[in-house]
């Protein structure tokens, strides 16, 4: 059981990913249009994916990150977010996230960070957070326009393909 909360939102639950999402999670990350865009090599099994669950577990155990995954209210699976890295000397908070291709143009995707952002930011988290960091391929028009309409503010401008965003508290 996971001490972090289940976060609602009018369309959203953000509960903490567990097992049970293995299958949910390998569909979404072998999804075509999705692993265009993401950063976790190649996930071929299900069995990569119930390893990449247990590293998600053993940071939430551990207070250096955390994964939710993001479902209707209905309870349907749509995608997932979290924080993959938390430096607690710099107070900063690296987070990703992916949707289902067939739920993105939704706002889904703005209504879960939006929650996500509000709870690392607040007295009740379980970081310490002044900074938040998203990167993005520079070729995902969609995560930068949402991380704009967030308010983050792109750090520099790189030669590299992976554009880094910074929210500051």
């Amino acid at each position: 059981m996971s001490h972090y909360p289940n976060l609602l939102t009018k369309r959203l639950i953000l509960k903490p990913i567990t097992y049970k999402d293995t299958e949910a999670l390998f569909n979404l990350l072998t999804e075509p249009e999705v692993s265009l865009y993401n950063n976790f090599g190649d996930i071929t099994n299900k069995h990569d994916v119930r390893a990449l669950i247990q590293q998600d577990l053993e940071h939430s155990y551990l207070n250096c990150g955390i994964r939710w995954s993001i479902n209707s209210v209905d309870n349907i699976f749509l995608g997932s977010c979290g924080v993959h890295e938390y430096d607690e000397k710099k107070s900063s908070a690296t987070i990703g996230y992916e949707i289902s291709a067939q739920y993105w143009r939704n706002g889904y995707m703005f209504e879960a960070l939006t929650k996500m952002i509000a709870y690392l930011l607040s007295e009740d988290s379980h970081f310490n957070v002044k900074c938040i960091i998203a990167n993005t391929l520079e070729l995902n028009i969609a995560s930068i326009k949402l991380l704009k309409k967030l308010g983050f503010k792109l750090k520099k401008d790189h030669k590299s393909p992976v554009l880094t965003f910074e929210l500051f508290k």
